[in-house]
């Protein structure tokens, strides 16, 4: 949620700056250069055996890129 606060607080420097009322209209993910959806789907598709599902506790780093689009009237 890190990337919608700042959306946010850039939505209304932008809106200052201009001295028009900005408004997030939408934000789309990516993830190392794929849509966060196509990224997901990659990898449940390079899993090709099926396992029991076990607890595991792992530390997973994931890079998002996110392009965000703001409407100022």
């Amino acid at each position: 949620m890190e990337i919608v606060d700042r959306a946010l607080g850039f939505s209304k420097g932008v809106g200052e700056r201009l001295g028009k009322n900005c408004s997030l209209s939408s934000i789309e993910y990516t993830a190392a250069g794929k849509p966060i959806y196509e990224a997901a789907r990659v990898m449940v598709l390079e899993k090709t055996t099926i396992e029991a599902p076990e607890p595991k506790k792992e530390s997973v780093s994931i890079t998002l890129s996110a392009f965000v689009r703001l409407l100022c009237r």
